[in-house]
């Protein structure tokens, strides 16, 4: 229960934090992109691996158009979706 109640807490803060940084800064500031992974991360731990994929995918997208496909960044986007994706076990639809 103790580690459940702080993925809700992470899962609020993230929700909190992108809701003022995204339309302060934009979806292609890499700080929108790193509070997508927090509430994805945190959806992941809740056990929500399917909402956590939406969050990844939008973190992709934005580190995509400020970096380019090929940078660093970039893959660790992927690697967060790809691990999303293997949690829901091919489920996805």
């Amino acid at each position: 229960a103790f580690f459940e109640r702080r993925h809700d807490d992470a899962l609020d803060h993230g929700q909190r934090a992108l809701a003022i940084i995204e339309p302060a800064l934009g979806l292609e500031h890499p700080r929108a992109a790193l509070a997508l992974d927090v509430v994805g991360m945190a959806l992941e731990g809740l056990g929500r691996p399917r909402d956590a994929v939406a969050y990844f995918e939008r973190a992709l997208r934005a580190r995509e158009l400020r970096f380019g496909p090929d940078h660093p960044h970039v893959g660790v986007s992927h690697s967060n979706v790809a691990n999303a994706m293997y949690g829901l076990g091919g489920r996805l639809a």
